[in-house]
């Protein structure tokens, strides 16, 4: 049944969004950062999969949950994209555009280390408490087809008119 086949899968990326948030004050933090907003696209992904087996309230806790972790670290990871950029474009145009690269090095302050590592835990027990058995191939196959049309029609848009905003 695709139920439980499910759940693994959003348990197994959820818990692994728990294990970094636990090494994010280690050594690769940009790793880290980018690994924990990769997963929280991977769950918003498997999401609508399950959404027929699952309340409306759960969904939005759910979605909640995962917007906090993948907006905590959007600011720093947009940094870490521009300032790669920068560095790419400084090995081409020479050492003036270096200047402008600002490196910003903070630490994680604990207390939010906390509260994120409570969110995702708080993630994990709301995954961990899905009732999926009744949900069925038929339902999983037709929010498949619905996110793919939906994901073929954004395409068409953005090749019709190629703007930053519909792109992203």
């Amino acid at each position: 049944p695709p139920g439980p086949f499910l759940k693994r899968a959003l348990m197994a990326v959820s818990r692994q969004a728990e294990r970094d948030i636990d090494l994010l004050s280690g050594a690769d933090r940009q790793m880290r950062v980018h690994a924990l907003r990769v997963r929280m696209k991977k769950l918003r992904a498997l999401l609508p999969l399950i959404e027929t087996g699952v309340s409306p309230a759960t969904m939005e806790a759910i979605r909640s949950d995962m917007r906090t972790l993948k907006k905590a670290f959007a600011r720093n990871r947009d940094q870490q994209v521009m300032e790669s950029l920068l560095a790419e474009l400084s090995q081409e145009k020479g050492a003036a555009t270096r200047a402008y690269v600002r490196v910003e090095n903070q630490t994680a302050p604990e207390a939010w280390l906390c509260e994120l590592k409570a969110t995702a835990c708080s993630l994990t027990r709301r995954l961990r408490s899905l009732r999926l058995r009744s949900l069925t191939r038929t339902a999983v196959c037709a929010a498949y087809v619905r996110s793919f049309a939906k994901a073929r029609r954004r395409y068409k848009r953005c090749k019709k008119k190629p703007v930053p905003k519909q792109m992203h």
